[in-house]
């Protein structure tokens, strides 16, 4: 077909030793994380680019749904894993339990790297404060316009992609209104992704990643925008189905709810019936509006999800603090069994040798 994995792979001489951090040696630096939902061709120039530009000490994960035969032989430089999963946000989950590297960097299907995009970014987790960097995504169709800076919030609880479609130069007047990296791609401490219990489910794969920033903010962690770690994005096509609507607005008054004290009672709701009917009427068709309007009614029962939230962080800036005390890092087994709740089921899953 029009793969360029061929003629783009390049092997690599494996892992270069790391050092050790309080008598644990380090596989790994980095895990470049790649999940894909939809046909695993969706996922072949990303890995394409990825392979060509790989930084040291990294590992590659692609967290795919669909089969895969692997037909260029990458299972050495590359972790398949094939999981029954019906979200992205479980594939990301899922693969966030098996990756080896401090920093966890998560690039969607449809994402083109270049050169060294990771030096800069990495550089900032130096200062264990740093919890997630957001990289420039810029669209790839469109040169010198960004599709993405991250991700802000609105009090009525309305997810915003800020500065989409503006020119590059321009990205200076926004930065500050960026709270965390998209899910098209970021770079997060695994540490933080797993004392937080990884993406959360409820509030579904369109807005997980404003949830996750927001959770950060709360629990004190920072967060930083690098433009000079920039990545190139073709946005796959999302299937929007009508019933799929009313999923949307479950999700989207889960994350209102989660959020609301935060954010200010008052302010919140006095915005939440507004934004409410926005959302619906920029973001869906007449019927999949009204749909979504009825999804929200129904994410109603959502209304008590704020308490689980506040155990949430407690229980991850407990994780965190302990960390900090005994200057290491948790240990996966524990945390995968009592927080994350891995996806339905794992099919085949074609390790790395």
């Amino acid at each position: 077909g029009n793969s360029r994995l061929p003629k783009l792979f390049i092997p690599s001489a494996g892992f270069a030793p790391a050092e050790t951090r309080h008598g644990r040696t380090l596989v790994t630096r980095l895990s470049i994380v790649i999940p894909c939902l939809g046909p695993c061709e969706q996922f072949e120039e990303t890995l394409a680019s990825v392979l060509q530009h790989r930084p040291d000490r990294s590992e590659i994960i692609v967290a795919h749904r669909q089969p895969y035969s692997d037909p260029y032989q990458l299972r050495d430089e590359v972790t398949f894993s094939h999981v029954a999963a019906n979200s992205l946000v479980d594939l990301v989950n899922d693969a966030v339990q098996d990756a080896r590297g401090d920093v966890v960097h998560l690039l969607a299907a449809g994402t083109e790297v270049q050169e060294g995009w990771t030096h800069f970014a990495l550089r900032h987790f130096a200062d264990p404060r740093i919890a997630a960097v957001a990289p420039l995504v810029l669209k790839l169709a469109s040169p010198g316009r960004i599709e993405t800076m991250g991700v802000s919030y609105r009090r009525g609880g309305q997810r915003v992609s800020v500065g989409h479609d503006l020119p590059i130069p321009d990205h200076h007047a926004l930065q500050d209104e960026v709270l965390g990296p998209s899910l098209l791609a970021g770079f997060f401490s695994r540490d933080a992704i797993l004392a937080l219990g990884g993406f959360c489910r409820e509030v579904g794969d369109e807005l997980a990643d404003i949830d996750f920033a927001l959770a950060l903010r709360d629990l004190g962690c920072r967060f930083v925008l690098e433009p000079k770690s920039q990545v190139s994005c073709v946005p796959q096509g999302k299937s929007r189905s009508l019933m799929g609507a009313v999923s949307r607005g479950w999700s989207a008054e889960t994350l209102f709810w989660r959020h609301w004290v935060q954010e200010g009672r008052a302010a919140s709701l006095l915005a939440h019936p507004l934004t409410t009917l926005v959302d619906a009427a920029q973001h869906e068709g007449m019927i999949a509006g009204g749909l979504k309007l009825f999804g929200r009614t129904l994410g109603l029962s959502s209304i008590r999800a704020q308490q689980g939230y506040e155990q949430q962080l407690t229980a991850a800036a407990e994780l965190l603090g302990d960390l900090e005390t005994r200057s290491d890092s948790l240990a996966l087994p524990t945390i995968r069994d009592e927080r994350i709740q891995p996806a339905a089921s794992r099919s085949a899953r074609q390790r790395a040798a």
